[in-house]
């Protein structure tokens, strides 16, 4: 099968199946490559193993064991810069509790649409400036 050596790569990170899954689609039909994890401990491996290729984290906030947060400080002690995009269907104030607070990081509330999800995508990459290799990737 052809690889897109261009495409951006996301790792996902998603502990509900339904969510993940129907996440995962989106970004694949988007033109992304994603490597998925249903927690932060598959998230941890597959960064170790991916970590030079991963263009993107898109974690839910709220999961078990590790917070989308902790595991975003993680990966950016390895890889400063790395773009995040936060997905919770939680209130502000859980948010807020864990040090994540709405208008500083990059939030999308769950449910969303299949527009709302890659167009927040394309923003938090075109804020990295890794929109132009996602331009260029085929369809």
């Amino acid at each position: 099968a052809y690889v897109n050596e261009t495409a951006i790569r996301i790792l996902l990170v998603e502990d509900d199946d339904v969510v993940r899954n129907a996440t995962r689609r989106i970004l694949v039909s988007g033109g992304y490559i994603v490597y998925e994890a249903s927690g932060p401990a598959i998230a941890r491996e597959l960064f170790a193993l991916h970590e030079a290729a991963i263009d993107l984290l898109v974690t839910d906030v709220m999961m078990p064991g590790e917070s989308g947060a902790a595991l975003a400080a993680a990966f950016r002690l390895r890889k400063p810069g790395l773009p995040v995009l936060y997905i919770s269907g939680f209130p502000g104030e859980n948010l807020a509790r864990l040090g994540l607070l709405e208008g500083e990081v990059e939030l999308l509330r769950k449910p969303f649409t299949i527009r709302e999800l890659i167009d927040r995508v394309r923003e938090v990459l075109a804020r990295k400036g890794l929109e132009a290799r996602e331009a260029q990737a085929p369809r």
